[in-house]
């Protein structure tokens, strides 16, 4: 066979199969040029809801009713309230807030469980020269008053704190 003749065949066959394999890969390098994907930013944010928080101060002691229970009194908003949020699992890091003149204050954490309480101090905000009676939180922690909270998708968590000090 002729020297041209085998050359000619050998590159016909390199051109067939670069054209079997451009008719292969074509259609998987069009898509990946119109679809960059989406860049690899890490872990993405977690979901939140909203948390809204009221502080109350109220007052319990005094003379017995009637039936022999002592009810409470509410005195009015714990303004200035140190409000500390927890979560349960411990998974996000803790997070202090300050209550306004009415008490309240607002949070936007990531979907769980959160312990929010009033540190424990041995003055009451809002009421100065008042003493607290105070709660435990379930771990043994002191505290002025706490609740267990759970935030979800859906409405906003509200939470209620009250206060109670002692009446004469």
């Amino acid at each position: 066979m002729a020297d041209w003749y085998r050359g000619l065949r050998d590159s016909a066959r390199f051109l067939a199969i670069g054209w079997l394999t451009w008719q292969l890969l074509a259609p998987t390098l069009a898509a990946a040029a119109q679809d960059p994907g989406t860049p690899d930013d890490g872990p993405s944010e977690p979901s939140k809801g909203p948390m809204s928080i009221r502080v109350l101060v109220a007052g319990r002691g005094g003379a017995p009713s009637q039936s022999g229970a002592q009810g409470s009194i509410v005195i009015g908003p714990a303004s200035g309230a140190a409000i500390h949020i927890e979560d349960v699992e411990q998974i996000m890091q803790p997070l202090d807030l300050v209550g306004d003149a009415d008490g309240a204050a607002w949070a936007n954490v990531p979907y769980g469980t959160y312990w929010v309480f009033v540190p424990w101090m041995d003055v009451v905000p809002g009421v100065p020269g008042a003493t607290p009676l105070g709660a435990s939180l379930p771990d043994g922690r002191p505290a002025q008053a706490w609740a267990e909270v759970p935030v979800q998708d859906g409405p906003t968590a509200d939470v209620s704190l009250t206060i109670f000090i002692a009446l004469p």
